[in-house]
């Protein structure tokens, strides 16, 4: 299995996605690669700009469902999604600085980011979660 990534599983009624990482940071960067894979979104090519944002919450679940509520508010109510992230986790305080640009297309979309089900474990050598969305 990869070092970093994210797989559909399914689910009966949402969407859900397993995702993987050596890092809280990468688990957090394949969660945010697998939700815009699955909206199927797809980026204006040239317009590039910088957005930058930082959370802060009390457990890692908290802070992965708020990063991912808010790379969907970016994407569905601003109508810019990502083309590059870069993250930086420091105990309950997320960093990220996004290159965005412009959607030009979202297959579907979703509702929200939900705490169903979620909880981030540590097996020893890597972090995993799987993450359920309201579509």
């Amino acid at each position: 299995m990869k070092e970093r990534g994210f797989k559909e599983v399914p689910h009966t009624a949402d969407w859900a996605l397993q995702v993987w990482a050596p890092d809280l940071s990468g688990l957090f960067h394949s969660a945010a690669q697998g939700m815009v894979s699955l909206m199927g979104v797809e980026l204006h090519p040239d317009s590039l700009s910088a957005h930058f944002f930082s959370l802060k919450n009390s457990d890692p679940e908290s802070l992965l469902v708020a990063f991912l509520s808010e790379l969907l508010f970016i994407t569905q109510e601003q109508n810019q999604g990502f083309a590059h992230l870069a993250l930086a986790i420091d105990g309950p305080v997320l960093h990220a600085a996004l290159s965005t640009a412009p959607v030009m297309r979202i297959d579907k979309e979703i509702k929200a980011v939900t705490y169903h089900n979620l909880d981030i474990h540590w097996d020893g050598d890597r972090y995993t979660a799987t993450i359920t969305f309201d579509v």
